[in-house]
């Protein structure tokens, strides 16, 4: 069976919409929505106090409630995404960088793809599991309905899904040595047994270690990508971008630093499409507050 047969008919519904339309919808949707004070406002207005204290109250309004959009636009996406035939999808992709990935994949060892939580995120797996075989890691929702819906979806086109666990990594370490590509999102937060601090726009952020642990060994490329939405021409832009080789080093914290900066540098460019909903910085070093004001979920 299909993927788009497996899906909700109002998924399905909602993908046989134009972009244009289903735009239209969901502002309307965000504005309704807007009257609440919801958790993820609170938790966008507390990552952008941290990341920019310098923004004057007026201009980070207009970023939260913009970010919030996007989110919103990034839900809604899923319904085209998981449904549109390949041929309809590519009508509304763009990709200048393309030779930057293409060019990383001739060295033979694979490459992996640092995707953060930015633009049009589910658009990448749909677009390149098409062109090279894709394996993503991904934490399996603690709500099964969930995932009846995002792994069919997501996989449709040949994509390998491979859990958190010792077992996946080692599937990603197998991929690899096949020169596929190897999709990871590095702006969650791992385990504190799976992380170490490392600074993100200036703030202390636990970040994963699993990326970079994979990519020292054999040198392997890594690449920034990301879905670049134009909500004026209902387009997105697919942009690659080589990570400075220090990604490799002996030294886990200058490895980092380069992780969390080259998302940092993306997200500077177009703040408004990065996740900011996530609590980020829910984790801080021994004898640091909590910026949220709860625990974790």
């Amino acid at each position: 069976m299909s993927a788009p047969n497996c899906l909700p008919l109002s998924l399905r519904v909602l993908g046989a919409l134009p972009l244009k339309v289903l735009y239209a919808i969901t502002r309307a949707a965000s504005l309704v929505y807007r009257v609440k004070r919801t958790k993820a406002e609170a938790i966008t207005r507390v990552n952008l106090n941290l990341c920019y204290p310098a923004l004057e109250p007026k201009s980070r309004n207009a970023l939260v409630q913009q970010s919030l959009l996007h989110d919103a636009l990034s839900l809604a996406e899923c319904a085209p995404f998981y449904t549109w035939s390949p041929a309809r999808l590519q009508r509304h992709i763009d990709t200048p960088d393309q030779q930057v990935l293409d060019s990383a994949l001739q060295e033979g060892k694979g490459v992996i793809l640092c995707a953060p939580h930015f633009g049009a995120w589910e658009l990448l797996g749909q677009v390149l599991s098409q062109q090279h075989p894709l394996h993503v890691l991904y934490k399996p929702s603690k709500r099964e309905s969930i995932d009846k819906v995002l792994i069919p979806g997501r996989t449709r086109f040949g994509a390998r899904l491979h859990p958190t666990t010792a077992g996946g990594v080692r599937s990603l370490h197998r991929a690899l040595a096949d020169n596929a590509l190897v999709s990871i999102l590095p702006d969650q937060e791992p385990d504190r047994s799976g992380g170490e601090f490392a600074p993100f726009f200036g703030e202390p952020a636990l970040t994963m270690t699993l990326l970079y642990r994979l990519a020292r060994k054999r040198k392997v490329p890594v690449v920034l990508t990301a879905a670049v939405r134009d909500t004026q021409h209902h387009r997105f832009t697919i942009v690659y971008s080589r990570i400075d080789n220090t990604i490799h080093s002996d030294d886990t914290a200058t490895a980092l630093s380069t992780l969390n900066g080259a998302i940092e540098s993306l997200a500077r460019q177009h703040p408004e499409q990065y996740v900011w909903s996530y609590r980020r910085f829910q984790s801080r070093p021994d004898g640091s507050r909590r910026p949220y004001g709860w625990p974790a979920a």
